[in-house]
């Protein structure tokens, strides 16, 4: 059957070349019509800026900063010291990563589990409408999704010069987002199980080395800048704090302004300086957990599904939120339940049992205990799609039998 041969090059580019038009069509079209999100959102691109201009690593200058992970700031600004600070060079480059993560998709899905695997989920990645719609915007999750299964597309390759590189990916990933750091040591796994002897320990290593080292980096600058430790973002205590005291359908929204605007904590400690305000509010949360450990327990069950609900709230109903709703029905509304029976289906696997399905559940379980938008499984996606489409090619296949 043609479509169970590997994908030739012509249909390869093709589709890269319509990732490509896409997501620069869609970039085009939210310039045009004033949809451009800041770019200074979450402050990466000004603490890029100076860190370029002054050599400081800070949103307002003489203040030196740890609010936000170096990874996606370092992103920035090797595209700023190249191309110059134009944003544009951010999201074309961006959109370049988007299209290649479809071909990566391919290659790892068919390294699974077979061509015509491959193919559907490198159509599906063409297309899928958030990888169409985040590289526009100065958001990390398209530099994180790339990584992601870049990590696996080196990971398949075996050899110890490739497992460096997959070790540089997670390195890249666990500076990026502090939330993926557990996923990511935990996958330590999977290259001890695909290894046999004395190679077992030797890939582990070269694969967890780099990562201990990019974060070692991170904490010792810290550290010495603030004298104290801190592995991830001086945010965490904050958003954590907010998640415990803002119901969920109001996080983002004008009713998280008045509630935290009303709340005496808050009030207290929103002008004291960075890492006081993390040591507070993170005290202040653990508070509110020893009080409520149900209501936690239930609040981070609850996130934990959310993150995967198929259709967003409408937080945002100026952007069509009928289009967007459709949309997400007619991917996310069979794309996720096909993937569950991809890890049914490849329960068995050991890439799947060791590496997709671990980090696929920490990091979801990392990120329940203090947000859960839709935007944070954006980087999970491409082994979401690979799953999807193991999935779907199975259920094919059977009524092709029958």
């Amino acid at each position: 059957m043609v479509y169970s041969r590997p994908m030739g090059r012509v249909e390869i580019f093709l589709g890269l070349g319509i990732a490509v038009l896409l997501r620069a069509g869609f970039a085009a079209y939210s310039s045009r019509h004033g949809m451009q999100i800041p770019t200074d959102v979450g402050s990466f691109e000004t603490i890029a800026r100076n860190l370029l201009a002054h050599g400081q690593y800070a949103v307002q200058l003489g203040q030196p900063t740890a609010l936000r992970e170096p990874g996606y700031v370092l992103f920035i600004a090797g595209i700023y010291a190249l191309f110059g600070p134009h944003p544009s060079a951010v999201v074309g480059l961006q959109i370049a990563l988007s299209a290649l993560t479809a071909w990566l998709v391919y290659t790892v899905a068919g390294g699974l589990f077979g061509p015509f695997c491959g193919r559907a989920a490198f159509w599906l990645t063409v297309f899928y409408p958030y990888f169409i719609y985040y590289p526009t915007y100065f958001f990390r999750e398209t530099l994180m999704g790339f990584l992601v299964i870049g990590m696996f597309y080196c990971y398949l390759r075996r050899d110890f010069s490739w497992t460096l590189l997959a070790g540089l990916a997670a390195a890249g990933l666990a500076v990026t987002n502090a939330a993926f750091i557990p996923a990511l040591c935990a996958a330590a796994l999977l290259f001890w199980k695909s290894s046999a002897g004395r190679e077992r320990l030797i890939r582990s290593l070269i694969y967890v080395t780099p990562v201990l080292l990019a974060l070692s980096a991170w904490t010792i600058r810290n550290y010495r800048t603030f004298d104290a430790m801190i592995a991830g973002s001086t945010l965490v205590g904050q958003q954590m704090y907010i998640t415990l005291t803002v119901p969920y359908e109001m996080l983002g929204e004008e009713g998280q302004v008045r509630i935290t605007g009303a709340d005496e904590v808050f009030r207290r400690y929103s002008n004291v300086s960075e890492i006081e305000m993390n040591r507070e509010f993170s005290r202040e949360s653990l508070k509110i957990v020893k009080r409520e450990p149900l209501a936690f327990l239930k609040g981070c069950l609850t996130r934990f599904i959310k993150i995967w609900r198929p259709l967003p709230h409408p937080r945002q109903p100026a952007n069509n939120l009928s289009l967007i709703r459709l949309l997400a029905l007619l991917s996310d509304g069979w794309l996720l339940p096909m993937a569950i029976l991809g890890i049914i289906r490849e329960r068995r696997n050991a890439t799947v049992l060791y590496g997709v399905a671990p980090i696929l559940f920490l990091v979801t379980l990392t990120y329940s205990i203090s947000n859960a938008p839709i935007r944070y499984r954006v980087p999970l996606m491409p082994l979401a799609l690979v799953l999807a489409a193991r999935g779907a090619t199975s259920l094919w296949r059977k009524n092709e039998k029958a």
